[in-house]
């Protein structure tokens, strides 16, 4: 009898030990070794960094594994589009963080399988949960394309997806456009102009990439050792002079082109010829990698041709192909047009 519960107890032991060792390991963006589920027991997911949500629901068949997302992936995200396919995404916790300082005890209580974050800040206090964390990051490069790539393959890997990622035959499409210096659309991009502080993307930012994918010049790229996002004056933007303005958060194109910005943005040759834009936002904001990005090179690529028309047939396409949404008038106005900055 004691021989019997003796392999019993072993008989535990080891099974025990087996589950303890069950999962696979993986090497995040930032280049981690991580131990996390098989892709069949991961059920509940915790998404720390908002572009990754988008991913998630474009890749993922069951989006509803993911019980709580960092609210900024739902702001930055057009949710009169998502809904037709998501219905359930207005429902989804958001409350687990503020900023990105996350509540551990709010995440303990979400008892993920999983966590998706970006960078040490996101990971902050969650490393001793004893709960597989990836890290999104990709360590000096900001190249868009290259960054889906790493993310598509990643997020593969995790959830053992064997079909080719629609995003990847997309971006397959996308030719970087030479153009001579003296042709090139000079091109501004303001990340933010709120309480008289002006910010621009420069250098090695998203949006630094897109624009030489298009064939555009960035008026605040190659300024010395000017990286990703810079606070400028307007006396800077009157010697650069853009052709063109894009907008990302704080006051819309419409307010600059109303003269609601003040007489000093009235002397630019930009707005006195009405090419200011809203950046559009459709599964995420165009100019951050998501599943959209591919319509962002043929958004610039219309601006440039001046030939909006065909990029309407091109969203209609991209939206009914791979997402299986038939959008309208209506609908595209909204994506290339947001209700609100972000």
């Amino acid at each position: 009898m004691k021989k019997i519960y003796l392999c019993m107890i072993f008989l535990i032991l080891f099974v025990m030990g087996f589950a303890s060792n069950s999962g696979k390991q993986i090497i995040d963006c930032s280049g981690n070794k991580v131990k996390i589920p098989e892709s069949k027991d991961i059920k509940r997911i915790v998404v720390v960094s908002p572009p990754i949500f988008p991913m998630i629901l474009s890749m993922v068949d069951d989006y509803e594994k993911v019980v709580a997302v960092h609210p900024l992936g739902l702001k930055n995200a057009n949710e009169e589009i998502l809904i037709k396919r998501y219905p359930k995404i207005k429902k989804m916790n958001t409350t687990f963080v503020k900023g990105f300082n996350v509540n551990v005890e709010s995440v303990l209580a979400l008892n993920p399988d999983i966590i998706f974050c970006y960078g040490v800040q996101q990971k902050k206090n969650l490393d001793g949960l004893n709960i597989p964390i990836v890290d999104f990051l990709i360590p000096e490069n900001n190249d868009p394309i290259y960054t889906l790539n790493k993310w598509t393959d990643l997020l593969n890997e995790i959830f053992d997806l064997k079909k080719s990622s629609f995003i990847m035959e997309e971006l397959k499409k996308i030719k970087k456009i030479e153009t001579e210096k003296k042709n090139k659309t000079k091109v501004l991009v303001i990340i933010n102009n709120v309480n008289n502080k002006i910010t621009i993307s420069a250098s090695n930012s998203y949006e630094d990439y897109w624009l030489n994918y298009a064939g555009m010049e960035n008026v605040a790229g190659n300024r010395g050792g000017w990286q990703g996002w810079q606070e400028v004056n307007i006396e800077e933007i009157y010697n650069w002079q853009p052709d063109k303005i894009l907008i990302f958060m704080g006051p819309k194109a419409e307010e600059y082109l109303n003269g609601n910005m003040g007489k000093e943005w009235e002397r630019l040759k930009a707005i006195k010829n009405k090419e200011v834009y809203n950046i559009p936002k459709g599964y995420f904001n165009w100019n951050v990698p998501n599943p959209d990005s591919p319509l962002m090179y043929s958004w610039l690529i219309s601006l440039m041709r001046n030939d909006q028309k065909s990029f309407y047939e091109e969203i209609k396409r991209y939206y009914e192909k791979n997402y299986d949404i038939k959008l309208d008038e209506k609908d595209i106005d909204s994506i290339l047009n947001p209700k609100e900055g972000k």
